[in-house]
């Protein structure tokens, strides 16, 4: 299957935002989140790449089953600039794709009613 995830991250010490994406294939969910948190300790002890972050959020895995032949909107983002809240959404029209939501464990309940603590998909300091 292929997979692709969306996270985000503070840096310097939260004066930054930022987000990037990740592209894999793996057997299933549980191994794509293995490889990409192995992905991006070898990342932050190899590289600069995370020098300045002390957590990244997963914030979505996107399941592709099928590769779209058409357009597919995979990720829309819109924040407000004077109180940094954000609205988004992905995919918003795809056909054989399926979203996971990466939820902290045992929050899975508290997730469903927008009630719960994010946790960091990974952690440095």
């Amino acid at each position: 299957m292929r997979y692709m995830a969306h996270f985000s991250f503070d840096e310097d010490q939260h004066k930054k935002h930022g987000y990037f994406t990740m592209l894999l294939s793996a057997g299933n969910t549980e191994e794509a989140v293995r490889m990409m948190r192995d992905k991006i300790m070898a990342l932050h002890d190899g590289t600069h790449a995370f020098d300045d972050v002390d957590e990244i959020y997963l914030d979505d895995i996107i399941e592709i089953r099928n590769f779209p032949e058409r357009p597919v909107l995979m990720r829309y983002e819109s924040m407000d600039l004077e109180d940094q809240s954000t609205m988004s959404a992905n995919p918003i029209d795809a056909e054989g794709l399926q979203v996971f939501h990466w939820w902290p464990k045992g929050q899975e309940e508290e997730a469903k009613k927008e009630k719960y603590n994010m946790e960091p998909f990974v952690r440095w300091h």
